[in-house]
Order: C-alpha cells, then structure tokens, then sequence
C-alpha cells in the first residue's frame, strides 16, 4: 500500500560538531541573501559568504555550487540547505530553499527497509527558460564538493600536470551512517579502499581520523574536484 507520508519535505536532519540537531531553514521561496546571512549567524557564523582561500579549517555557512553559465545561482551550506535563485537582475533577488527526497520516495517504518533506503536528492530546474529541464542531485554530494576537505594523505603530486590527483576511487562518508544527516561534520571525502578499512569503526574513532589529518588548501581542493 502507498505510503501518505509526503514524497518531498524537510528530511535533511543535520547534526553540528557536538551531535546535536540543528534547525535549518524551511523548504520555501522569497528568502532574501539577507535571510540567509542572518540564518548563518543565527548559526554561529560571523563571516561572509567567502573562505580564506588558503585554510582549509576556515570555511563559510554558504558557498557556491558551481552551476553552467546562465543557469540558476545555488547556495550550499555547512548543514545541507540548498538555495536557489533562477532570476539575479531583479532589485531583490529571491532565493528558494529546497525541499529533499528520498530516492526510493518514502519513508518506511520497517528498521530492514530503512537500511535499504539511500540518499537524499533535491530537484531544481536548470534553466527557468524551459519548462521541463531539470534534474536530480545527491544533497550529500553537493555538501560534500562545496565543503567538505580532502586529507593529503589521499592524494599524490602529478607533476606533469602540476596539480594533486587522487590515490584511488573516492567516497563520500557518512560517519555516523544516517543518510538523513547532511551535515558537513558528518560528511568526509576518503578513498574506497581507506572507507573499507573503516567500516566498523565508531564515530569518535572516524572523527579522531579526519581531525588529525592534514588537510589541502582550498586552492587545490577545489582543482582536484572540478573537471578538468
């Protein structure tokens, strides 16, 4: 029998550096870049939109996700918010907040279903011009290319290319295993092979690793993500 729970809503429950829930913004359209500055604060963030570009411990409540020419202006945050703005010339551009989904579109009561239940996705519209052009993407994924660091010890020097390459398949971890949980505390890039090797561990024991570990500068993360 069909599930009446909702197919889209608030799902994204996002933790902070202590474990504790934190209140997002509520899926909706006509936040101002003012709403979302004050939502950061409120947060307890004191700095703009923009990262010291050089340390990698140093990052902002939103930052861009990068989007084709023309397309919509989309905002990440540290805890999974996604806000999108599909018209910037306007005297007060308007920015949508997303409502999430799961993959398999319910919510299931069953403890065995659930474990069967993936990722969050959000859907927006490309390009306001076209009345059907849209798409589906991993909120974990989003988070995870907007902010969260990558340890050098996952990567080598590719000096005939003059930039740091991966040592293998990367993963995106959960640390704490609840997909609902797309906080960037919680998310953390490691190789395939390292993310096998932590299957058992705790929490703590995850968060020890990735504390400790030195980490690339901005500069060379985001060269490492992006296409080349």
């Amino acid at each position: 029998m069909p599930s009446s729970t909702p197919v889209k809503g608030q799902y994204n429950k996002p933790k902070d550096g202590n474990g504790n829930l934190v209140q997002v913004l509520s899926p909706s359209w006509g936040y101002t870049q003012d709403d979302l500055l004050r939502q950061a604060y409120q947060r307890g963030w004191t700095d703009n939109f923009f990262s010291e570009p050089d340390n990698p411990y140093n990052f902002p409540y939103w930052d861009k996700y990068l989007m084709p020419e023309g397309g919509a202006e989309v905002y990440v945050s540290v805890f999974g918010e996604v806000a999108c703005c599909f018209d910037k010339e306007v005297e007060t551009p308007r920015y949508s907040v997303l409502e999430q989904q799961w993959n398999r579109q319910w919510m299931p009561d069953d403890k065995e279903e659930w474990k069967r239940q993936k990722y969050l996705y959000v859907y927006f519209n490309n390009s306001f011009y076209y009345n059907i052009t849209h798409g589906g993407l991993m909120l974990h994924s989003m988070v995870g290319l907007v902010h969260s660091p990558i340890c050098a010890g996952d990567v080598k020097w590719n000096q005939a290319l003059q930039r740091y390459e991966l040592k293998g398949k990367f993963n995106l971890d959960h640390l704490d295993k609840d997909k609902s949980n797309n906080s960037v505390y919680n998310l953390n890039w490691t190789t395939s092979t390292q993310n096998q090797v932590m299957i058992d561990w705790s929490i703590e024991e995850k968060r020890a690793l990735f504390a400790d570990a030195e980490k690339l500068d901005k500069e060379n993360r985001d060269k490492l993500l992006l296409r080349q």
